[in-house]
């Protein structure tokens, strides 16, 4: 298939795109099964084994989200994760009390970012891409 659009334009194009799974083409049922894949571990392992309270928590009030993510890179997986950080933590003005509550949390999928299939890839992934995300949302924090 051919490659999906690069993550900025995917997200300013069609912001909830990325984490669609209606479509029945084979990528999105890749997507899918990425997603069910992630929920089920997170039913058996975190939540199951009780590792994570309030990720049972946020599960049985629906306020856990997984995302499917279409980039190939680190780089690139890192733009939609800082944008679900964003999602989990906006404000939103236009909340009334009938709305719904907000998310809590928010699980990536990344099934193309094959230089993760190595762990200590991903594990170095998170130990500086996490920290890059805090670094730059403090500096944002700044110049506010």
């Amino acid at each position: 298939p051919p490659p999906p659009p690069p993550p900025n334009e995917l997200l300013s194009q069609h912001p909830q795109h990325y984490s669609q799974h209606h479509n029945i083409n084979p990528t999105h049922q890749m997507h899918h099964h990425a997603a069910n894949a992630v929920k089920e571990w997170t039913k058996k392992i975190p939540i199951g084994l009780g590792l994570c309270p309030w990720a049972s928590k946020s599960y049985n009030k629906g306020l856990l989200r997984v995302v499917t993510c279409e980039c190939h890179t680190p780089e690139d997986a890192t733009i939609v994760l800082q944008r679900e950080i964003e999602l989990l933590t906006e404000e939103d003005v236009t909340k009334t009390a009938f709305s719904p509550p907000p998310l809590s949390t928010t699980l990536l999928a990344c099934p193309y970012v094959k230089s993760w299939e190595d762990f200590d890839t991903f594990d170095s992934f998170l130990r500086t891409g996490i920290l890059a995300i805090q670094q730059q949302q403090q500096q944002q924090q700044q110049q506010q």
